[in-house]
């Protein structure tokens, strides 16, 4: 019925994706131009935009990495038991 065409293999982007998420890309560029908040992922194989984020806004749109978040440790006291 459908057919998908994937560009790439390791990515797996498809043209529609592709796309989009080039226009969610080139809006941030007009709209946000000096913004170091926001940025794109990049498929190291084909060299298409795979993923696009804001860091202020908390948003991610496609495929990003996921960002470690630090989490404070409990420090336990030293006992010394002898």
């Amino acid at each position: 019925m459908y057919a998908t065409a994937i560009m790439c293999d390791d990515c797996r982007l498809t043209p529609a994706a592709a796309a989009l998420l080039a226009q969610v890309l080139r809006d941030l560029n007009r709209d946000r131009p000096a913004d170091p908040m926001w940025g794109a992922d990049v498929c190291s194989s084909c060299g298409e935009v795979t993923g696009v984020y804001d860091d202020a806004e908390g948003w991610a749109f496609g495929t990003r990495a996921p960002v470690p978040v630090v989490r404070a440790t409990e420090h336990q006291p030293f006992v010394w038991v002898a």
